[in-house]
């Protein structure tokens, strides 16, 4: 799979999870291995990307703790993440 396929389909899934949080007082985070089981990828591949798209600015850390990085899925899609998705898709 490709880095442009693992990209999109993080972002797709922090979009999906920011329309959920909307309705919930659940803290959601990013399920990892379901984005890697969609992108046919491993778990690591997933959160090297995800590694890349907090760099860049399309996500951004949310409810983090001493124990829960963004990295680890516990972040959100940002403005300029949304930009990017509408990119990837066409």
């Amino acid at each position: 799979m490709d880095e442009t396929t693992i990209r999109r389909e993080i972002l797709m899934a922090l979009r999906q999870m920011a329309h959920r949080q909307e309705t919930t007082s659940e803290i959601l985070h990013l399920d990892m291995a379901d984005v890697a089981a969609r992108a046919g990828v491993s778990r690591e591949a997933v959160k090297a990307s995800l590694i890349d798209l907090l760099i860049e600015g399309f996500a951004e850390g949310f409810a983090e703790t001493l124990t829960d990085h963004a990295s680890d899925g516990h972040c959100r899609i940002t403005a300029a993440g949304m930009e990017e998705l509408r990119r990837l898709t066409g």
